[in-house]
C-alpha cells in the first residue's frame, strides 16, 4: 500500500469575503504585527481505509486575525505517524486589507495506508512574519485481521440502514462492527489457462465455464432416479478438463465460499468466473429425500428446492473442504476447531435491530474476551451444522449476519435454523425475501464470534 504523496493533496484557503461572517476591514498598514490563527475545525476526525474511493477530503476552517490586514500565504506539512514529513504545501492568500475572518480548508488524504496522519498549519504576512501553528491528528484505520480459515465474503463497503457510508472508526459510532470492517482471507484465485479456476484459499479446482443447461438434481449429481434419471446421468462426474476426471457436485460449503457477497448479478469474480449467470446452481447436500439445496448466484442467497426442478452446474475437483469441529469450552463459548472462530455459546434473543445487534457484539465482555463482533454471512453459515454445542432455540429462528444485501440495501443476510424440527429449514441464507431480513425489524436471535 502506497504512502501519501503531494500528488494526492490539496490544500484550499479561502479569504473571508463579503460572503463570509465575521470579516474584518482596513487598508493594509506598515507595521508589523504577526498574524494568529484559532478554532481548528475539521470533519471527519479520521478515515477508513478505501473509504471514498482510495481517496477521502477534510473539510475545515481556521479564524484568524490580522491587525496589519496583510495574510499573504499559507503553509502545511503532512506527518506519518514516526513524525516524518510525508509533504509540504504552501501557497499565496490572494487578500488585502482583511483583518479577521475564517479560511476554509479542503484537504484530500489517500487512504490507501492504514496510518495515524497528521497535519500542522500556519499563515504568515507580507512581513514575513508566522502565525501560531495549529495541527490536527487524522487517522486511517483498516479492516480487523481476522484469524480464520474461511474464504472473506468479499463485502467492499459500510452501510447504515439504507444505503453505503463511510466506515465508523470506533465502537462508540453508529454501525461500527460491519462485515467489511473485519478481513478474514480474501478470495483468491488462478486462472490455471486450461477452463479450470484454483481457489488459492480453499485448494478446490473450479470448473471456469459452468454447465449452463438446466439438469435436475439426480442428473447433476450422478444418482439414479427410476423416474428423473434413469440412466443415472452424471454431468460431473463424467466431465473431462484441464487433464482430470475426479469432478463433483460441489457441497453447500463449496460453492459458498466462491460467493462474492460484495458483488451481485451476479454475486461471484467474474474476472475468473466470468460465464457464471445469474442464476441457480444446485449443490450436492440433501435437505430430505425430496429436496436439495442450491446456490443463486444473482446474490448468494441458500435455500432448497424439489430434485426433480431444473438447475444450472458448476463442477468442482478436490478434497472436501468446510465442516466444523465445535468443543465446549465450558466457558459459555465454543470453538470451531476447524475455522479457529470462537462463538457465543448461548444466542441472545434480542429486541435489536441491525444498528443494535452490531454495538450488541462490539460491547460484549464473554469469557474475558472483548474483541467481539457479529459475525458475517459465511461465518454465520458454518453454525448450521453445530448440533447442540452451540445452544438455541428449538423453534425456527433466524440469527442476523454483520453483512449487508448490496441488491437490497436495507436489508441484512440472515440464516433460518432449527436444528430440532426437521420440518424447517436448516441453514437457508435469507436475503431479501421472506420478511425476515430487514435491519429495521425486530428478530430472531443474536450470536456473536471472535
Amino acid at each position: 500500500m502506497k504512502q501519501i504523496v503531494s500528488k494526492r493533496l490539496i490544500f484550499v484557503i479561502l479569504p473571508c469575503l463579503a460572503i463570509l461572517a465575521g470579516c474584518g476591514g482596513g487598508g493594509e498598514t506598515s507595521s508589523s504585527n504577526a498574524p494568529s490563527i484559532q478554532n481548528l475545525n475539521y470533519s471527519p476526525s479520521g478515515a477508513f481505509l478505501n473509504d471514498g474511493d482510495g481517496s477521502i477530503t477534510i473539510n475545515g476552517s481556521i479564524d484568524f486575525t490580522d491587525p496589519d490586514g496583510n495574510v499573504s500565504s499559507y503553509y502545511l506539512t503532512i506527518y506519518d505517524s514516526n513524525k516524518n514529513v510525508v509533504t509540504s504545501l504552501s501557497g499565496a492568500i490572494p487578500a488585502t486589507g482583511i483583518t479577521s475572518g475564517t479560511l476554509l480548508i479542503s484537504l484530500l488524504v489517500g487512504t490507501s495506508k492504514v496510518e495515524n496522519y497528521s497535519f500542522a498549519v500556519y499563515i504568515k504576512d507580507t512581513q514575513d512574519n508566522s502565525s501560531n501553528t495549529l495541527t490536527g491528528l487524522f487517522p486511517v484505520i483498516g479492516p480487523t485481521p481476522v484469524n480464520s480459515a474461511l474464504p472473506d465474503t468479499g463485502a467492499n463497503k459500510c452501510y447504515n440502514a439504507t444505503s453505503p457510508i463511510n466506515c465508523p472508526l470506533t465502537e462508540t459510532e453508529p454501525y461500527f462492527g460491519q462485515d467489511f470492517q473485519f478481513a478474514s482471507n480474501p478470495m483468491s484465485f488462478t486462472n490455471n489457462g486450461d477452463g479450470t479456476i484454483t481457489d488459492n484459499v480453499t485448494n478446490l479446482m473450479w470448473q471456469m465455464t459452468p454447465v449452463a443447461i438446466n439438469y435436475n438434481w439426480y442428473e447433476a449429481s450422478g444418482t439414479y432416479d427410476a423416474s428423473a434419471n434413469p440412466t443415472t446421468m452424471d454431468i460431473c462426474g463424467s466431465l473431462n478438463l484441464g487433464g482430470y476426471s475426479d469432478w463433483r457436485l460441489p457441497d453447500k460449503r463449496e460453492i459458498l465460499s466462491i460467493v462474492d457477497y460484495g458483488n451481485a448479478n451476479p454475486a461471484i469474480d467474474t474476472s475468473n468466473f466470468p460465464d457464471t449467470s445469474t442464476y441457480d446452481y444446485w449443490t450436492n447436500t440433501t435437505y430430505n429425500t425430496t429436496d436439495a439445496w442450491y446456490v443463486r448466484f444473482t446474490d448468494g442467497g441458500v435455500t432448497t428446492v424439489n430434485k426433480t426442478s431444473g438447475k444450472h452446474v458448476q463442477c468442482v475437483r478436490g478434497a472436501h473442504w468446510g465442516g466444523g469441529i465445535f468443543v465446549d469450552n465450558n466457558d459459555g463459548t465454543v470453538t470451531d476447531t476447524v475455522s479457529s472462530l470462537m462463538w457465543q455459546q448461548t444466542a441472545m434473543a434480542d429486541p435489536y435491530d441491525w444498528q443494535a445487534k452490531l454495538h450488541a457484539c462490539a460491547n460484549l465482555t464473554l469469557a474475558g474476551h472483548t474483541d467481539w463482533r457479529l459475525p458475517d454471512i459465511k461465518e454465520l453459515a458454518t453454525t448450521a451444522d453445530a448440533g447442540s454445542v452451540l445452544s438455541m432455540s428449538t423453534d425456527a429462528t433466524l440469527f442476523s449476519s454483520s453483512t449487508t444485501n448490496v441488491n437490497a440495501n436495507s436489508s441484512m443476510w440472515v440464516m433460518q435454523l432449527s436444528p430440532s424440527n426437521p420440518s424447517y429449514i436448516n441453514g437457508e441464507i435469507i436475503g431479501d425475501c421472506c420478511g425476515g431480513d430487514s435491519k429495521s425489524k425486530i428478530l430472531g436471535y443474536t450470536r456473536c464470534v471472535r
